[in-house]
Order: structure tokens, then sequence, then C-alpha cells
């Protein structure tokens, strides 16, 4: 069988949950004989375990240009492509131009919806906190109370049910993370579409099979992308303000990148906080076999994966 999987950057398992969890389905599969290509929307020299697996799309703007809807479809023609898995489609720019062309080719097609749905409006107060003036803060207590909250799952679903709808319209079947989300969805998709849903949580990540327990330092240690209003790196950098000069023998190591890192590295400075250390995009594996506590801060989380892979090496989580 012939896969391949849509993604709206360049694929490198080194920068998130989605593109880790491609990689491992990806290699259970040709394990299993069958082949594997990625396109990305994104251009950028790739940095993958396997370069060959990797194309993009010609035009970078956007997915529905006529140059990148013609390349698409003469790679599912050359490539006799099966299965399409779009994992594009949480991204700014919505694919259902290229999902229509590989329907229309004969490909079964498998959208997957990687967080939880409401996910935003649930957790309204903590996702929007940074973005609130602070005199104004105080009022996002109110969104709390249950008549606001309805009234805000009821503004997202006309904004959104009928993307949401699409969605399914365009998908053989909608992949969602957890049992418990069907039911967000079906609300965004006024009960439509209930037989085209399905749940798979996140695979585990690295092929260790027992925590390691040896060797662990006094370190906490977050991995994700630095953006304030879901993973929140901000909190923990104000928890560390509070802890660092108390256990000074231990360290805060955050793995990751994003638009926040200038700004946490500013109240890092301005603080004086000790024993910090920012390192960007890298392979977290090595971090996880020493630390010892993990530590996520999101708002909220659809999966989230590296609670799964902090416990295969042993780290203990707090969330």
């Amino acid at each position: 069988m012939n896969i391949l999987f849509l993604h709206n950057t360049v694929f490198d398992p080194e920068k998130g949950g989605i593109w880790r969890v491609s990689a491992v389905l990806a290699d259970y599969f040709e394990k299993n004989g069958d082949r594997v290509w990625y396109v990305s929307l994104a251009h950028k020299k790739p940095n993958v375990p396997h370069p060959t697996r990797q194309f993009m799309l010609p035009d970078s703007s956007s997915y529905d240009t006529p140059n990148n809807q013609l390349f698409f479809s003469r790679f599912i023609e050359e490539k006799s492509i099966d299965i399409l898995i779009n994992q594009a489609f949480q991204g700014p720019q919505n694919t259902f131009q290229l999902v229509q062309l590989a329907k229309k080719k004969g490909c079964k097609v498998f959208g997957v919806h990687h967080s939880t749905p409401l996910g935003r409006m649930k957790n309204f107060r903590a996702v929007f906190e940074k973005r609130v003036l602070f005199p104004f803060r105080w009022l996002l207590i109110l969104t709390d109370l249950t008549p606001i909250k309805r009234m805000l799952f009821l503004m997202y679903r006309l904004r959104y049910g009928n993307y949401f709808k699409k969605l399914c319209q365009e998908s053989d079947r909608v992949v969602l993370l957890s049992e418990k989300f069907k039911q967000e969805f079906l609300y965004l998709t006024d009960g439509l579409y209930e037989d085209r849903l399905t749940s798979i949580p996140n695979s585990v990540s690295f092929a260790s099979e027992y925590p390691c327990y040896v060797g662990k330092e006094k370190e906490l240690l977050f991995v994700g992308r630095l953006v304030e209003d879901h993973k929140r790196p901000d909190l923990l950098l104000r928890i560390w303000a509070k802890l660092c000069n108390r256990f000074p023998d231990w360290k805060l190591t955050l793995v990751g990148d994003g638009p926040a890192l200038g700004k946490l590295k500013e109240y890092a400075k301005k603080k004086k906080l000790l024993n910090i250390r920012f390192e960007g995009y890298k392979n977290p594996q090595p971090y996880y076999e020493r630390a010892s506590i993990f530590c996520m801060t999101s708002s909220f989380e659809g999966f989230g994966l590296v609670l799964t892979e902090a416990m295969q090496w042993g780290v203990v989580p707090f969330a």
C-alpha cells in the first residue's frame, strides 16, 4: 500500500508531537511493506531521518494554487497513492482543494484532529490571559460562569462549525485522540457525521521498552513549542522564580523554540533566574534520559505526547 502524509510545515520529528507521531507511523508502515511519503507546504531544507520521503509543494503561499494542485495531482498518480493522511487540518490554511483531488484519484482520506475540539473555549481564561491588557484581566473571571461559557461555545460553533463539517465531508474517517472528544466534535457539526468519527490515541515515540531510572540529575524539563497562549512556558518561569533560590542545586531546561523565546529570556534575565537554560529545537531523548521531573504547563492539550515520552524515560510528570 502507498501512503501519503500531508503536513503544513516541513517534516521534522524534533519539532513537535504531530511530526513524531507521523514518523512512528511511517516507520511502522514501512516495516510492514508499505511505502510512505510526506508532502509539505513550507519551503526549507528537510531535516529528517529519511529525507527521500519528503517533498515540497512548489508554492509556499497557499495549498490551493494551480501549481500546487498540478504537482499534488501528478504526485498522487506517479506514486499510486492509496491512502492520504491529512495531518494539516489544523494549519493556518485549509487543505480541502488537495484533499478533493486525492479523493477524485481514488484515495482513502483520513483527516486527523490533534487537539480537543473545544479546548480553547473550555480554558478561555488561561488561553487569553496574556492577550488581555493587565487592567482588564479580571474580566476573564466572568468567562468561567456557565451562561458566558455557553455563549462562547455557541460563538465558536457559529464561526468554525462549517469548517469541521467540511473536514468530515472530505474525509472517509476523521481521527480524534480520545473517545471523549467525539461529543465536542459532534457539538460543532450539529450532531452530523458521527459514523465517520473514530479515536486513536497517540503511540509512544521511542523504541525503549523500559523506563530509565539510572543517571538521573536534579533537573526539571520542559519540551514543547514556546507559545504563551497554549503551552504557557511563561507560567513555568514564574514558578521557577519561586523555586530556583530555594533549590540552587536544581536546574530548569527548556527544549523547544517559538515566538515567546525572546520574551522568556528577557524575563529570566530581569528576574535573575538561576540555573535555567534555553536549548532550542533539539532531539529531546538525551534530556529525557537525564531529567528527574517533567513540567507541562499547557492551557489545554488533546493528548500531551510529551507526558508519555517523559514517563517512557522515567521522568516524573507534573501537569
